[in-house]
């Protein structure tokens, strides 16, 4: 076997190859489909096509090039009953004609979660 086909061979083996990981991502960035604004949120999923202000920074980044001035975006929202909080911050601004600048903060918060201990942390939690 040559060099390039054993390259290619372990290539494919570890690109077809199942991850046990490919179960976490369904989790990983859930965060991410919870929004920024109210516009956008009104939308759906079609604010990545249209946004030209502050959320472009976390909708579509090339969407800065179209705001005429500067924006800015706050956003507060609870779920679960106020057991979790989604907060957003962005901001953008017009530099030049062809400079555009942009920053975004978010936040994900559950609060009041009580802290437990196991009784015997020596035993396995079936037990």
């Amino acid at each position: 076997m040559t060099g390039r086909a054993f390259v290619i061979t372990i290539a494919s083996i570890l690109i077809l190859t199942p991850c046990k990981s490919d179960a976490a991502e369904r989790f990983a960035g859930d965060f991410l489909m919870l929004g920024s604004g109210a516009r956008a949120l009104g939308m759906g999923e079609t604010a990545v096509a249209v946004s030209d202000d502050a959320t472009s920074v976390y909708y579509n980044p090339a969407g800065l090039s179209g705001m005429t001035g500067p924006s800015l975006n706050l956003m507060h929202s609870e779920q679960f009953g106020g057991l979790e909080n989604y907060n957003t911050f962005s901001a953008a601004a017009p530099l030049s004609d062809d400079i555009y600048v942009g920053a975004a903060l978010i936040h994900l918060g559950v609060g009041d979660i009580k802290y437990t201990r196991l009784w015997d942390p020596s035993k396995a939690l079936s037990d």
